[in-house]
């Protein structure tokens, strides 16, 4: 298998890196892997890593719910009654930053989220990666949807007010690259919203190495508030809002409960959920999934 070693930090590219902790993929090959961090910046990844071309394989799984419209089973209930609830959240969110006009979805899965948008006013076209939601979305929402490799050649053309990636930009092999193209396809005055793990919230502490949050390999990055600013800085961008995703800390709870072998892991789960909640609501940068609404510094 072809995998990827970084030698350089991939956010600051100071020389020196090291072995942080070692991990599993949970949810399809029982593979240990490890993620390593940046001696100077601190930024966490996954060392070695499957390239691009072999990463398919860690997707085939009917618990990667976001790419499959499965309503079967406990935690795949859960995930689209959370779905649901969250639509309206995040145009809440949206709305309040951006008039309904041009917005890119970039990782659309089956097309929930840019209908939901397109119906109240948005222009609405997606990208994303499995073939399948892909045409999902198009027949079950008429939805327009590119392969991220017609979204780094520019075929969806012209100019988005508003670009959105909910956890995306850890599973993208080259977030700089990503970065850049989002800059081509934004309008001015647009605003840029990207949803991320944080790996300092008080469910990642507990659960370490079980935390559903790193889903290695799947997630190449492991972003917290500090490293995703030196990111967003480096583009040219600046951090206008930060916002927690309430569900978030539930669902990876239960999810890590899960991975820790827990009959009981829907109970522990909300238990520990419910307080990562809390610790989130008195440090906002300590939330399970942390939103960035981005603008341009220039």
């Amino acid at each position: 298998m072809q995998t990827i070693r970084h030698t350089l930090c991939p956010l600051c590219h100071f020389d020196q890196v090291k072995s942080w902790m070692k991990t599993v993929d949970f949810m399809v090959t029982r593979e240990g892997f490890e993620i390593w961090q940046c001696n100077d910046c601190g930024f966490r990844f996954t060392q070695n890593a499957p390239d691009a071309d072999e990463m398919g394989k860690y997707y085939q799984s009917r618990e990667y719910i976001s790419h499959s419209d499965i309503k079967k089973g406990l935690m795949n209930r859960l995930y689209h009654l959370g779905r649901t609830l969250m639509l309206r959240v995040k145009w809440r969110m949206i709305g309040k930053m951006a008039k309904p006009g041009k917005l890119l979805d970039i990782g659309c899965g089956t097309g929930y989220f840019p209908d939901f948008m397109k119906r109240k006013g948005y222009d609405v076209t997606g990208v994303e990666s499995d073939p399948n939601a892909r045409e999902f979305a198009s027949k079950q929402f008429g939805l327009k949807v590119y392969s991220p490799k017609d979204f780094l050649e520019n075929k969806p053309g012209g100019q988005f007010d508003v670009i959105t990636l909910w956890h995306v930009l850890e599973h993208v092999h080259d977030f700089n690259l990503y970065m850049e193209k989002i800059i081509e396809h934004l309008a001015q005055a647009g605003i840029i919203v990207i949803a991320l793990p944080n790996n300092t919230a008080f469910d990642a502490r507990h659960y370490r190495e079980c935390w559903a949050g790193y889903d290695v390999p799947r997630h190449l990055w492991h972003f917290t508030p500090a490293t995703f600013q030196l990111l967003a800085e480096r583009h040219g961008f600046s951090i206008l809002k930060m916002k927690r995703l309430p569900l978030d800390p539930f669902y990876n709870s239960m999810l890590s409960e899960k991975y820790k072998g827990n009959r009981f892991s829907l109970i522990s789960g909300v238990l520990y959920g419910k307080m990562a909640y809390i610790e989130s609501l008195i440090k906002l940068r300590r939330s399970s999934s942390l939103v960035y609404l981005l603008g341009s510094r220039c």
